[in-house]
């Protein structure tokens, strides 16, 4: 590979780019990228100049990494490039001099920061993490004033654990009992079975959706949603076992930044093998829900998939939930689980299987087909009160499936 400045027109990724002049930069920042959940792609051998170019012809990144390596005038170069991004951009310098005055020329152009070579992948993504909050506070506040929806996760920390019967039913919930407008989004492609749980036949866009960041508008997302009422859309799909799925991780992103405009509350069903891929969704999220059995199994891999989490910076509450309770002698109890992953259980979701066949059975929810005052059903409701506090009111305490149980097996 040629390492050196050039003047080609760059294809622009939504979400970040980086510009290297050298072998060394260059690896510093293809392993900030895939840290972050971006494709090897964003970052490019290629000079200012281009960026400058490539911007100036298309929306610029949200985060933009340049290497000023090789520029006769880089302030000048500098400030070109912030001001054909027109603040759409949070631009982090990279160069060889290291000079206080040199650098204070640099940020008062309007760079957010600038690092003296060498630099390796760490320490970028230590500049590059913080900036990520912001874009997600900022894309709310001042990019889109619709923006005001809530993206919900849920991950299965182990398998059968409960985590799609959580999602389905708290989707249920804030779409009926609170009149919220709700999507829930199935990201297992080729296993997800939200829809098949509320009797739907799939929307079979999703994947289109997905693979098309750049085309995302209401006519695609529609073409990949279900109704399973006025308040509650399905984005579920069934692809082909043939072939691989893959799809660049700013298409989730981009169709939950949609979604935050029309809906009140986004619940997005994430299998665990796919949390590499979803980073940036993750990170993006208010809440983040773990749902865990007590097993051995499940504390190791609670506690990589919290420091996973935590490595990415985001600002969301992290909600965990012990599974399947009841159903046989656990492994270990829940103090020790507590102990062990150093935080709190906050809600119990008790085995019912009698409750949930029935639900798989008839395609409906644990409240259409009466069990809301079941165990099972007040501790989904407990869930989703963690969610959005305050937000169940006396109509639902009536019917036995609201506020009343908040406590419901909470622990501490």
């Amino acid at each position: 590979m040629s390492l050196g400045g050039d003047s080609k027109i760059i294809n622009l990724h939504p979400e970040f780019l980086a510009a290297a002049q050298d072998a060394e930069t260059y690896e510093a920042a293809v392993a900030c990228a895939k840290g972050q959940g971006w494709p090897a792609q964003t970052v490019v051998n290629a000079s200012i100049q281009s960026i400058i170019q490539s911007v100036s012809r298309s929306k610029p990144p949200g985060i933009l990494v340049v290497d000023i390596d090789g520029s006769d005038d880089p302030v000048t170069q500098v400030g070109q490039l912030v001001k054909v991004c027109a603040g759409r951009s949070q631009i982090i310098i990279i160069g060889s001099a290291n000079d206080i005055s040199f650098y204070r020329n640099i940020v008062q152009t309007g760079a957010i920061d600038y690092l003296v070579k060498p630099i390796s992948g760490i320490a970028l993504r230590d500049s590059v993490v913080p900036l990520l909050a912001h874009a997600k506070s900022g894309s709310k506040d001042k990019n889109d004033k619709k923006a005001s929806g809530q993206v919900h996760i849920i991950i299965g920390i182990r398998g059968g654990v409960g985590a799609t019967t959580i999602a389905v039913n708290s989707a249920w919930i804030l779409a009926h009992q609170t009149g919220l407008k709700t999507a829930l989004v199935d990201l297992d492609l080729q296993f997800g079975n939200c829809d098949l749980a509320l009797d739907l036949e799939s929307g079979r866009g999703l994947r289109e959706v997905l693979a098309n960041p750049d085309r995302m508008d209401s006519l695609l997302i529609n073409s990949a949603l279900a109704k399973e009422s006025e308040t509650l859309s399905v984005f579920c799909c069934e692809e082909s076992l043939e072939e691989l799925v893959d799809f660049d991780t700013s298409g989730a992103i981009a169709l939950t930044k949609e979604l935050r405009s029309e809906y009140d509350h986004i619940i997005v069903d994430i299998p665990r093998s796919l949390i590499p891929r979803h980073r940036r969704l993750i990170v993006s999220a208010d809440h983040i829900v773990l749902v865990a059995d007590m097993t051995l199994a499940a504390i190791r891999d609670t506690q990589r998939i919290l420091s996973s989490i935590a490595n990415l910076g985001t600002s969301a509450q992290i909600h965990i939930l012990a599974g399947k309770i009841g159903d046989g002698e656990a492994q270990i109890t829940p103090a020790q689980f507590e102990r062990s992953v150093k935080s709190k259980i906050e809600v119990s979701i008790p085995h019912d299987p009698k409750t949930v066949k029935l639900c798989a059975n008839r395609g409906k929810s644990i409240f259409d087909v009466g069990a809301g005052g079941s165990q099972l059903g007040r501790a989904i409701q407990s869930v989703v009160e963690l969610l959005v506090p305050n937000q169940l009111g006396p109509t639902d305490q009536k019917s036995g499936l609201g506020g009343l149980f908040s406590g419901f097996l909470k622990k501490g």
